[in-house]
């Protein structure tokens, strides 16, 4: 929401009456409770850093059974001021089982993994990559986040990775200290995903005589 400078806020519950519960519970407390009072300004320089995200093709087939394959990939950028990201939510959307067709889901940043492995993906087929500290990008530059997976199966099924919400990256402006919302990069809207699904062929097995097999003629009676 946007508001003018110089308006003051203070959030707060002002009786017990206020706050809902279910079943037998109660609600006990000294009220009023209020949290900090809040003063809104005006950012002009710098202006409140800006982080665009798009996402960028990586093909339209993979083999079942195929490991460590790149199976997204998302470009950030950063304006204004440099900017930190302490959290990606990526969501799988297509009709593969989203719990037990991919595996061993991970984030790279070139050769440089961020966050930690998962094993597979949440029912909901989203990938929580919590970054710790949290990853800088600087003003003015760019970042491209690979997102690689073993795709397990299932044949004829496919899928591809989005970033279906604004608030599904949690990002910082280190000036100010306050979070930002992503913004699409070409002024679409949410979620950002590649335009095509990533269809899941069924894999292939190669059998090949060996060097050294005999190729010649065999007379009966040879054990």
């Amino acid at each position: 929401a946007s508001t003018a400078a110089g308006k003051t806020y203070q959030f707060g519950l002002g009786d017990k009456a206020d706050v809902t519960v279910s079943g037998t519970a109660s609600v006990e407390g000294a009220f009023p409770l209020t949290g900090s009072v809040m003063n809104s300004t005006v950012l002009s320089n710098p202006s409140l850093a800006t982080l665009r995200v798009q996402a960028v093709s990586v093909g339209t087939s993979l083999n079942a059974g195929t490991k460590n394959q790149l199976v997204a990939q998302f470009q950030f950028q950063a304006n204004n001021s440099n900017v930190k990201i302490t959290q990606l939510m990526f969501t799988e959307v297509g009709t593969i089982n989203a719990a037990s067709d991919l595996a061993n889901v991970k984030v790279m940043k070139d050769t440089e993994q961020v966050g930690k492995t998962l094993e597979k993906l949440n029912s909901d087929g989203t990938a929580l990559i919590d970054l710790g500290a949290g990853y800088t990008i600087q003003s003015g530059g760019n970042v491209t986040f690979n997102v690689y997976a073993d795709v397990i199966g299932t044949p004829n099924r496919e899928f591809r990775f989005s970033v279906q919400r604004n608030y599904d990256i949690i990002a910082w402006d280190t000036y100010y200290n306050t979070g930002i919302l992503a913004t699409e990069t070409n002024g679409g809207s949410f979620p950002v995903q590649q335009a095509t699904a990533i269809s899941v062929r069924a894999g292939t097995l190669v059998v090949n005589t060996d060097q050294t097999s005999p190729t010649g003629n065999i007379s009966t009676g040879i054990n």
